[in-house]
């Protein structure tokens, strides 16, 4: 079983697991990469992709996906190893802390709307051709994902500025860093941000 060692204040070494509900959320994370893999070999096959430039985005998509699940994989390890724990040096929590922000925090997200702007582009383009319209039908594939990639980029930026990375001096007399709140991040817009983003996300799915 997975587990990871902390220092408490009383300076006791405790062990923590991974509990029930992470193993599983793992395990379906890792279900994923291998279908998005798969997915991957089957589309990336010539005689598939000439068929329709749908099958260049949902190659695409794919690619997305296993990023995204990996980040996400990655973040449950540091949680467990690093973040928070005493054991790890300040320069393996200060990775952590840059690691949450700007990939767990902000490029996951980003990737989630690219995937999101790209099944609304899909649907628009099906959309146009059944009312027979060709709106879309001459766009260049590569400045179409640069454009949405741009997009996704954009529309998650204002969560960088919430959180900094805090130096301290713990309890055992070693230097710790931690992700705390900017004055942004305190204020009652900035408290409202992942809220808001995260409607918008979910309203587009």
């Amino acid at each position: 079983m997975n587990q990871s060692l902390y220092i408490e204040e009383n300076n006791t070494i405790s062990i923590q697991y991974f509990d029930g509900e992470e193993i599983f959320l793992i395990v379906l994370r890792i279900i994923g990469i291998i279908t998005s893999s798969v997915n991957i070999f089957v589309i990336s096959n010539k005689n598939v992709l000439s068929k329709s430039i749908t099958f260049k985005y949902l190659l695409i998509m794919s690619v997305n996906d296993i990023l995204y699940l990996t980040c996400i994989i990655v973040e449950d390890f540091l949680l467990k190893f690093c973040m928070g724990s005493k054991l790890c040096s300040f320069r393996g929590q200060y990775f952590s802390c840059i690691f949450t922000l700007l990939v767990d925090t902000y490029l996951t997200s980003c990737m989630a709307m690219f995937n999101i702007f790209v099944e609304i582009y899909l649907a628009l383009e099906r959309l146009f051709l059944v009312l027979n319209r060709n709106y879309l039908k001459n766009l260049k594939f590569k400045l179409v994902n640069f454009i949405i990639f741009l997009m996704a980029l954009v529309s998650y930026m204002p969560v960088l500025f919430r959180h900094t990375i805090r130096v301290k001096n713990s309890s055992i007399n070693t230097t710790e860093a931690e992700l705390d709140l900017t004055t942004f991040g305190e204020s009652s817009f900035g408290k409202l941000v992942p809220l808001i983003l995260s409607s918008i996300r979910a309203s587009l799915i």
